[in-house]
Order: C-alpha cells, then sequence, then structure tokens
C-alpha cells in the first residue's frame, strides 16, 4: 500500500507543474458569431503589445504593465455590439462599454513588472486602464471595469 501511494505522490508531483505550464488563452465571442474562438498568449503579443506605467488600487505604487490595446482585440471581436461583456475565472462578469476599447483605453494586460501574471494574482489577463494619465479613469466605474483572472469577451 505504501509504494502505491507514494508512486500516485509521485505522479501527483511530476504532473503538477505540467498544469502551470500551459499557455493562457483568452476567449473570444465575435459579435452575432455562433462559436467562440481562442487566442494564445502569443498570438495576443502578436496583435502589438504596449509597456506603460501606472498605479492602481490594488497595486503598490506605479507598475509597470505589458499589454495589448483594447481597439487591437476588439477589431478581432467584429464590434458591432454596444458593449464588451468581460468574465473571470470565478465567473464574475462586468459589461464594459465598446467605447473604452475603441478609444484605447481598455488594455489587456498579461504581465506586471516583467513577469506574467499568474492566475492567483490578477492573471493570466486584466483589463487595466492608465489610471494615471486620466483622472476620469479613477472612479468607481472604471474600478469595476478592471476585472482581473479574465477568461472571456464577448461583444453585446
Amino acid at each position: 500500500m505504501l509504494k502505491t501511494s507514494m508512486a500516485a505522490l509521485v505522479a501527483l508531483c511530476l504532473a503538477a507543474p505540467l498544469a502551470w505550464a500551459e499557455e493562457p488563452a483568452l476567449q473570444l465571442q465575435p459579435a452575432n458569431a455562433a462559436s467562440a474562438a481562442e487566442l494564445d498568449l502569443a498570438a495576443i503579443k502578436g496583435l502589438g503589445a504596449v509597456t506603460f506605467e501606472t498605479s492602481t488600487p490594488w497595486t503598490d505604487g506605479k507598475v509597470q504593465f505589458e499589454a495589448v490595446p483594447g481597439d487591437r482585440i476588439l477589431s478581432l471581436l467584429g464590434a458591432e455590439g454596444r458593449v464588451v461583456q468581460a468574465t473571470a475565472l470565478d465567473d464574475y462578469t462586468v459589461e464594459i462599454p465598446i467605447e473604452d476599447f475603441k478609444s484605447g483605453k481598455a488594455h489587456i494586460a498579461y504581465a506586471m513588472n516583467g513577469e506574467p501574471l499568474p492566475e492567483d494574482q490578477f492573471g493570466p489577463f486584466w483589463i487595466v486602464y492608465r489610471y494615471d494619465t486620466d483622472p476620469t479613469l479613477t472612479n468607481d466605474a472604471h474600478q469595476a471595469r478592471s476585472i482581473w483572472q479574465l477568461k472571456s469577451l464577448s461583444v453585446r
């Protein structure tokens, strides 16, 4: 019995890193489409990443984000709706006015301070704004739209 238990423990330990090594993917539900598509991290970065610094209500001081401007993601969604519904891994959902994406204010971040966003700390994706550059972005509405652990976006 001990031999079987030890083998099971070793198998579990060897399998665990494989789960963390999976490439994060963002599900996209285009407007009026029957099925969703997934963009892996490489595809998201291929849309043209930007780097910027800003403070947030959830971090200490200014942090540096690597992100893709929302308008680039929006172009893949065939944006014909009024809102983008964002859903987190825990199924928290928020509707974001499509203008936040069209204007480039909303960004899909995948790294902070040069490190990938881990699932237990905002990742794998986080909608962030450049809060320090525009005082209107520091209100409760924009904070509610700053959904972390983002798993999907759909146009409504």
